[in-house]
Parts: C-alpha cells; structure tokens; sequence
C-alpha cells in the first residue's frame, strides 16, 4: 500500500485512475456537485479540485497504463473571462467582465477579487 502510494508522489506526472480522475454520478448525475452540502460532498469536490490543479500545474497526466499526456496550458487561459457576482446591496446589471491573458488561475482569481 505505501509504496504504490508512493508512486504516484514520485512521478512526473500525476497518475489517473481509469476513471481519468471523472466525479463519480450521484443519483444518476452530476447535481450533487452544485447541490449537496454535506462533508463528503465538499471533500469529494475539493478532492477533484486538487487532481485538476496538480494536473495543470504539471501541464499533464499519466493514464492508469502508464501512457503520459502532455497538455498545452496557453490555449486553454487565452482570453479567460471571469464573471464576478456582485456584493449584496450593489447596484447594476450584476455582471463584471475581466478578461485576463497569460496568467495563471490563481493570479487570475486575486486580481478579479481586487478589481
């Protein structure tokens, strides 16, 4: 058990399971992502959180065979545009519209969240 644990730390690439790290179906769908609150809902989304983030930071993934799939991260952030919702009480459409280019998510979510 721990040395196949230690694998996947000590790859290159995260390792997915067959499963290509995919939410698992609730109740014949993906509506307990937006709509379930409990605690293994919100560890089972940050746990996906975490797969995504660490496949992108390493620009790629290593299927469960062991194939490496490299990903091109420049296309994927051009012309990002993140919708901030507004505070309570603002007024407007509600809507703020920042494009951001060559940045990274998280420099994306800062300067949205100071603008």
């Amino acid at each position: 058990a721990l040395s196949a644990k230690l694998s996947l730390v000590q790859a290159k690439l995260p390792k997915l399971d067959k499963d290509f790290g995919r939410l698992i179906q609730k109740s014949g769908g993906y509506d307990w992502v937006r709509t379930k609150n409990g605690p293994s809902d919100r560890l089972q989304r940050l746990a996906n959180f975490l797969r995504t983030a660490n496949v992108l930071y390493a620009a790629g993934y290593q299927t469960h065979d062991g194939k490496e799939v490299r990903l091109n991260i420049a296309p994927m952030v051009a012309g990002t545009k993140l919708i901030k919702a507004p505070t309570s009480g603002a007024t407007g459409s509600g809507k703020k519209t920042v494009r951001h280019e060559d940045v990274t998510v998280m420099e994306a979510a800062i300067s949205t969240q100071l603008a």
